[in-house]
């Protein structure tokens, strides 16, 4: 029985192992983008947690802490200026670290249809933004992080 027990536990700790050995391929990216998201954290509320649930862990935004980040995040990159989208920086940013040139309609159709969002609130209109990147890009067949 112990030794039963022993082999079970070896199997699991060497599958967690395996599991935290295999990396996010876009793992580059996100650590950049984590580097240039500092200045964020901390502000309207927003944490490290609330950045890696939405970039690491693939959601979107929720709460208004997680909204305010990725507006801070859009107004960094320019994504959001004055207040709205900013189709050409938007388009300009997504193209320079798209890993393929077949994705660049895809990354125009995300701007020219998300264009068109507007909000007052800087963090209702980051949230609708990502909500927007992610349904084109799934109407195209891919998820918006393997852009």
């Amino acid at each position: 029985m112990k030794i039963t027990l022993f082999f079970v536990l070896l199997c699991g700790v060497l599958w967690l192992k395996e599991i935290k050995t295999e990396e996010d391929p876009n793992e580059g990216k996100i650590q950049m983008l984590e580097q240039m998201t500092e200045p964020c954290f901390e502000k309207d509320g927003s944490t490290r947690e609330d950045f890696n649930y939405m970039v690491r862990k693939r959601n979107l935004p929720s709460t208004k802490p997680q909204k305010c980040l990725s507006a801070c995040m859009h107004e960094n990159f320019e994504t959001i200026k004055d207040g709205k989208f900013n189709r050409e920086s938007f388009e300009g940013m997504m193209k320079s670290v798209a890993n393929d040139e077949k994705k660049y309609p895809i990354i125009e159709d995300i701007g020219a249809t998300c264009e068109k969002i507007v909000d007052a609130d800087r963090c209702e209109l980051a949230g609708k933004l990502v909500t927007c990147y992610k349904e084109v890009a799934a109407k195209h067949g891919i998820d918006y992080h393997n852009l």
